[in-house]
């Protein structure tokens, strides 16, 4: 896992669709297009927020934000260390 990774890919995309940022099994950050049975197409970590389109969370502006990106960083550091001692995936982020 990596801040600047997470800050790249936030800064990546347009703020023109609804968003899932998930932290995958390698432990990189990756915006998908939010799919609602995402549950039996992904294999992942977690779900560390969901996006909706025009909100500003996604593109440039938000990835200069320190503390928006901290929150992020911060929940997803939690559920990788829960994946790496129990091995579970899919964990449920009780903020979405």
């Amino acid at each position: 896992m990596d801040k600047k990774q997470l800050i790249e890919e936030i800064a990546s995309k347009i703020d023109d669709r609804d968003y899932s940022l998930i932290l995958d099994l390698g432990g990189k950050f990756n915006l998908r297009e939010r799919e609602d049975d995402w549950r039996d197409k992904w294999r992942i970590v977690t779900i560390v927020a969901n996006f909706d389109e025009t909100t500003g969370n996604v593109g440039i502006a938000a990835s200069q934000n320190a503390e928006f990106i901290d929150d992020l960083f911060n929940y997803a550091e939690e559920a990788w260390e829960k994946h790496m001692n129990t091995g579970e995936i899919n964990l449920d982020n009780p903020w979405i």
